[in-house]
């Protein structure tokens, strides 16, 4: 049996988390990541920082926020990946797991242009509207 050269190591194949509106704050005392990885962040969610360590980060980060965090309910959920999956599949892109509760998504989908953020940006303001 022989396979395909892969094009990189990972065959373009993407490990999707992602939180929804107000629930992973900059900040949070469970541990939190900059956006991007722009700045290194002491902690994570298995040894969170020291405590107190991020307090006024957290604060400034709630008082900033224009409009309550969004928890999904078990229709919205539903709706969710409906949506995820119709927008992945009109964009070909290869969809292998999708799971999406009330504040969390992860997903493990091909993206043959090494280019997930676009994708990803995408489907979730598809999936909102």
């Amino acid at each position: 049996m022989s396979f395909p050269i892969a094009s990189a190591p990972w065959c373009d194949w993407y490990h999707i988390m992602g939180n929804t509106f107000g629930t992973w704050l900059p900040g949070d005392p469970k541990g939190f990541r900059a956006r991007h990885h722009r700045e290194h962040v002491d902690g994570d969610y298995k040894k969170p920082p020291p405590k107190g360590k991020y307090e006024a980060l957290w604060k400034r980060s709630k008082e900033l926020m224009k409009r309550e965090p969004v928890y999904l309910n078990p229709a919205q959920r539903k709706r969710a990946v409906e949506e995820f999956v119709r927008a992945f599949k009109k964009w070909k892109i290869e969809l292998r797991v999708l799971s999406i509760d009330r504040v969390h998504i992860h997903a493990l989908a091909r993206f043959p242009d090494r280019n997930p953020r676009h994708y990803v940006g995408l489907a979730k303001k598809e999936s909102s509207a």
